[in-house]
């Protein structure tokens, strides 16, 4: 619709010009007050979620009790929101943010199948590996510009040459490295 009424080389604030093309001022006005409301919640639950998974769940059986639990929350948060905006920062185009962020969140996506639908682990061991491989393969895509393997199994950043991308990459490996994990771990308990 949006190229009927604005023509082929509308590629940039589509939905706000769209806004002011049909809209009344009013409905202008509830219009952009709730996609803010809407990038805001995005925005808090982006950040509080892993904050709190990072203070509850990594931080404090490491540090016990001698430090408060909202504490280590607001910590958590200001380290996160800081990384957020250096990402957010970093020169890239927010779709391939969003892919980058979709490739590493994978490795918790493997987390949570396995935690539901297998049997309880006897260690943390096989969520940790997965994460960090999760991170390891995400840190490469951002440093190298990777965007997948070749036929080859190469490492390649031209698209035309990629015959897995990196998120296909990324969660066969996430599987793999949590069931040879676990499988490690519950040899030797």
């Amino acid at each position: 619709a949006s190229r009927l009424v604005l023509g082929q080389e509308a590629t940039e604030h589509i939905a706000s010009t769209m806004a002011t093309l049909v809209l009344n001022p009013g409905m202008q006005i509830a219009f952009v007050v709730s996609l803010a409301s809407a990038i805001l919640s995005t925005l808090d639950s982006a950040i509080l979620a892993p904050s709190t998974v990072i203070a509850q769940n990594l931080v404090r059986p490491m540090v016990g009790e001698r430090v408060s639990v909202v504490a280590l929350t607001r910590l958590a948060i200001v380290c996160v929101t800081v990384a957020g905006v250096g990402f957010a920062f970093s020169g890239d185009q927010a779709f391939a943010l969003l892919e980058s962020a979709y490739s590493s969140g994978l490795a918790l996506f493997v987390v949570l199948l396995f935690a539901v639908y297998g049997k309880k682990p006897t260690t943390g061991a096989p969520a940790i590996a997965v994460m960090s491989l999760g991170l390891m393969v995400w840190g490469l895509e951002w440093v190298s510009g990777w965007q997948g393997l070749s036929a080859m199994g190469m490492p390649v950043s031209d698209p035309e040459q990629v015959v897995f991308p990196v998120p296909v990459v990324s969660l066969t490996g996430c599987f793999l490295v949590y069931w040879i994990t676990d499988k490690i771990f519950s040899l030797t308990q």
